[in-house]
């Protein structure tokens, strides 16, 4: 895999802490990359600007944001400023809570001050239980009622809904359909049948679906053709070069320079579903 390649994991981020990392500390500017983990930040100062999944928003002290395993994202912020990180992997949150996180898309909002206060507190809690996880947790879903709308969090989604939200989280790691069968409680024969018919396409194609969509986002934000492949789940260069061009119609180096003086922000999952 090439050393251009910029996925943050929770065994190197977390350290010795085995679900959750949480921080107060000063931003860096930092270059397109995604994480397989979520991660939570606060704003308390300072200025700059994120682009999450080809949008730019502005930051500046009370910006709250989430981010997910299928996002990537690029900051350039000053130097003088100050942020709480909070980074948590899919245990530290209720069933319901993961749904819905698995449904976010460009979860960006800005607080006031009395708000952003609030949210200080709460981090500085967690900093000082850490150690005992049963006490964080309920301040983690506190956290999710500001960054989550209450209409994500359904509570009658079916397990096509829950297999096609874990597979958009976590396509870069090219889930199995035994894996997310067993995620969703069903057999692997009968889950395989089932997608197929509900969606339209088999489980593969879907995967893969997932996967050039993120391929074509990362090209059309200036990433070459083989960061595009591995950083969007491949694992090979030339089973990625065939697969685009039979999805898109053109490889993906004509895909990329079609797309440079014509750049759309988009998430690269809108219009799936």
């Amino acid at each position: 895999m090439p050393k251009e390649y910029q996925k943050l994991s929770s065994a190197k981020y977390f350290g010795d802490r085995e679900h959750f990392y949480l921080r107060k500390k000063r931003a860096r500017t930092f270059a397109l990359h995604s994480h397989d983990y979520f991660e939570v930040e606060l704003l308390l100062d300072g200025v700059g600007r994120q682009r999450l999944n080809g949008v730019e928003y502005e930051m500046k002290r009370g910006s709250f944001y989430l981010l997910t395993p299928s996002d990537f994202h690029s900051v350039e912020i000053s130097e003088e400023n100050t942020v709480w990180n909070l980074s948590f992997d899919d245990t530290m949150v209720s069933k319901e809570t993961l749904e819905a996180l698995f449904s976010a898309k460009n979860i960006f909002i800005q607080l006031s001050d009395g708000e952003v206060d609030r949210i200080d507190r709460i981090m500085s809690v967690i900093a000082e239980e850490g150690e005992d996880r049963k006490k964080v947790m309920p301040l983690f879903e506190y956290l999710m009622e500001y960054l989550l709308p209450k209409a994500e969090r359904a509570e009658s989604r079916t397990p096509i809904n829950r297999a096609m939200l874990f597979v958009e989280t976590y396509f870069r790691e090219a889930p199995s359909l035994e894996r997310t069968a067993k995620e969703v409680g069903l057999s692997t024969a009968y889950f395989g049948n089932l997608f197929k018919k509900t969606v339209g396409e088999t489980y593969v194609s879907y995967l893969n679906r997932c996967k050039i969509n993120c391929a074509k986002m990362l090209l059309e934000n200036g990433k070459t053709v083989t960061e595009a492949c591995f950083e969007s789940g491949f694992g090979s260069l030339s089973g990625f070069l065939y697969t685009f061009k039979k999805s898109v119609g053109e490889s993906p180096e004509a895909y990329r320079d079609k797309q440079k003086n014509a750049v759309k922000p988009l998430h690269f999952f809108e219009n799936m579903l």
